[in-house]
């Protein structure tokens, strides 16, 4: 518009008609860059009022330029349609990079106004061309003046338009560049990701497997504390048994104890018959003396008076009645040797049944408490066992769990970095995640079975050392009680000892 007023003014100073195209170059300068300085001195070079030859020659090719100039702008509206589906397929390709997108976006829309510019610059030289075309012949010069400076910012701009294409180009070119890099990058994290849910499957199928063997052993570990419990059982029944032996034999020795008390008793009834016996054999010798010493003063009597008829009867009578306390001291002398003998052999019989007795239920402790003491080593031994296999399997556990905490994280990572590009990428992402979180669950459930296992583990092996010490509170108090036995018998021994020695 500022064309055609200047037309109309009739203005014929070559500045002046210059200087409405030193905005174009201006907005030119604003898309294409460098070339402002270009493009805004390329009306003032050429002032076409020296060289009126030339005008006279460019003068006809004015039709033939504007014959052109339709194709040219059907260039450019398909150049900038080709743009603009260029553009377009760039938006659908760097739709994962949002600052790259939104360069181009900026940068095609700095293309399309540029365009638009052209084209209503087009159609405003055609209304100055159909307005030139009815002027008068006078203005043809001026026209045509205008024309070449037109063409001249035409060429600067298309110029321009060029440059800005081959930038845009190659700023696709490296787009697209990017694109196949990242694709590349992330078909590689995608390969990556599936070798590590590979090698973390795995991994779990492996742990797994370990978890079966171990909750095998762990099965066979409680069949064997069962197995200790039976034996622990059985050993306690042993005890009992030994127990009652000890009662058996403690009642043995009472009835024993009873019965040297009895034959106390009775030595001492035979130790009273003794002394009396003992009194009366004295006053038998008493009398036997007075018998004899009688008879002496008869036999005196009879040698001194010669009377043999009367010797033999009192003599007689003596000797009768002497033989008879004799025979009833010794036979009150010689009764209770029988009876003392037989108590001596029931009561050797009675110590050598109290040793073997004592000896077998020495034996059977000390059996029994071999075998506890067997069964507390290998309950033990196993626990400590399953305590380092329990720890180690949990340092495993931990280790592993913490590689799978760790992969998130950086799968996390890489899709804070390629999330924006695919949204597959994501999905898989997630899917991992929830998996992982998942198997970290499994192996959660599987601490705590491990967990409560080594607690019932615990729990056995409190109670067999609670048997423990209840069977040796036996065996202690059995052992007590056969030295009371045994302090007992030898009580009894002395004081049978003194008995015979009385």
């Amino acid at each position: 518009m500022q064309n055609s007023k200047t037309s109309r003014n009739g203005s014929s100073d070559a500045p002046q008609r210059t200087s409405p195209a030193t905005p174009r170059s201006s907005r030119v300068a604003k898309t294409g860059g460098n070339e402002t300085d270009s493009a805004g001195i390329t009306p003032t070079r050429t002032p076409t009022e020296k060289s009126p030859k030339v005008i006279e020659r460019r003068s006809p090719r004015s039709p033939v330029t504007e014959k052109k100039r339709p194709s040219r702008l059907t260039e450019l509206e398909s150049k900038v349609n080709q743009l603009q589906d260029e553009l377009k397929k760039t938006k659908e390709q760097l739709s994962a990079s949002e600052a790259r997108r939104r360069q181009a976006q900026q940068e095609a829309d700095e293309a399309k106004k540029q365009g638009q510019d052209a084209s209503s610059k087009l159609e405003e030289s055609q209304c100055q061309l159909v307005e030139l075309s009815a002027a008068e012949e006078s203005r043809l010069q001026e026209l045509r003046k205008i024309q070449q400076e037109r063409d001249r910012t035409w060429q600067a701009e298309l110029e321009a338009l060029q440059k800005q294409q081959s930038v845009d180009a190659a700023a696709l070119s490296s787009a697209l560049s990017e694109i196949q890099r990242l694709k590349l990058q992330l078909e590689a994290t995608v390969q990556s990701d599936t070798a590590r849910a590979k090698h973390a499957d795995s991994e779990l199928e492996v742990l797994k497997q370990e978890m079966e063997l171990r909750l095998a052993t762990i099965e066979a570990l409680k069949v064997n504390v069962s197995e200790s419990d039976k034996a622990a059982a059985d050993a306690n029944a042993t005890a009992t048994e030994a127990k009652l032996q000890l009662e058996t034999a403690k009642a043995t020795i009472d009835t024993l104890l009873a019965e040297g008390a009895r034959l106390q008793e009775c030595l001492r009834s035979k130790d009273i018959e003794l002394s009396e016996s003992k009194a009366r054999v004295a006053s038998l010798e008493e009398d036997l003396k007075k018998a004899q010493a009688a008879a002496n003063e008869s036999l005196n009597e009879a040698q001194a008076g010669n009377a043999n008829g009367g010797f033999g009867s009192p003599l007689t009578e003596v000797l009768k009645k002497s033989p008879h306390p004799t025979s009833d001291t010794n036979g009150s002398c010689g009764s209770p040797d029988p009876e003392i003998e037989h108590l001596r052999m029931a009561l050797e019989v009675a110590e050598m049944r109290y040793q073997e007795e004592q000896t077998r239920m020495a034996f059977e402790t000390k059996t029994v408490y071999e075998m506890l003491e067997n069964v507390k080593s290998e309950c033990t031994r196993q626990v400590c066992d399953i305590e380092l296999k329990l720890k180690r399997k949990t340092d495993e556990l931990m280790a592993a769990q913490a590689a799978l905490t760790g992969k998130p994280q950086e799968d996390l990572h890489r899709s804070d970095g390629l999330g924006e590009m695919q949204p597959e990428l994501e999905a898989k992402l997630m899917k991992s995640i929830t998996d992982i979180a998942e198997l970290k669950a499994n192996l959660m459930d599987k601490e705590n079975a491990l967990q409560s296992l080594a607690e019932e583990n615990e729990t056995l092996k409190s109670e067999a050392g609670r048997k423990e010490a209840d069977v040796q509170q036996r065996y202690e108090a059995a052992v007590a009680e056969l030295e009371l036995a045994k302090a007992a018998e030898q009580d009894v021994r002395m004081r049978l000892g003194y008995v015979t020695e009385e």
